[in-house]
Parts: structure tokens; sequence; C-alpha cells
């Protein structure tokens, strides 16, 4: 079944993990530097992406559970 809503709930999940990757990586890049304001920042950062990350998985996962809109199953091509 083809659902609008859910195409941008997959983006919003797919744009939250690459806010969370990138903040990820800043925030391991400063490791080391505890006591900086940088560290601090990245940390707070990265907190907050994987909030986003949960908020859109979760909206995602109640979508599909509402709607009964998955991806549709791959079956396998057997020659």
């Amino acid at each position: 079944m083809e659902c609008n809503e859910r195409t941008l709930l997959l983006e919003r999940c797919a744009t939250t993990m690459h806010t969370y990757t990138r903040a990820s990586i800043k925030w391991q890049n400063l490791t080391g530097m505890d006591n900086t304001q940088a560290y601090q920042d990245s940390r707070s950062a990265r907190s907050r992406a994987r909030i986003q990350v949960d908020l859109a998985t979760y909206e995602l996962e109640q979508h599909e559970r509402v709607h009964l809109c998955h991806p549709a199953a791959i079956v396998p091509i057997t020659s």
C-alpha cells in the first residue's frame, strides 16, 4: 500500500539519523577534551539528535500500526 505520509515519516527518520550521525562524529572527535565547552555542546547536540531519532521512529511505527502501511514484502526470485 502506497502511503505519502509514511514516505514523509521515512524521510524524517533518515534526516534525523543523519543529524545524529554527524553529531556523534563531532562528539567522538572531541573526546578527551571533556572539560571544554565545545565537548559539552557536542554531547548535548548528540543527545538532542538521539531524542529526535527516537521520536521520528516512534511516529513512523505508530503510523504504520494505525494505517497498516508497511513496505511490500520482498519475494525472492527462484529459478
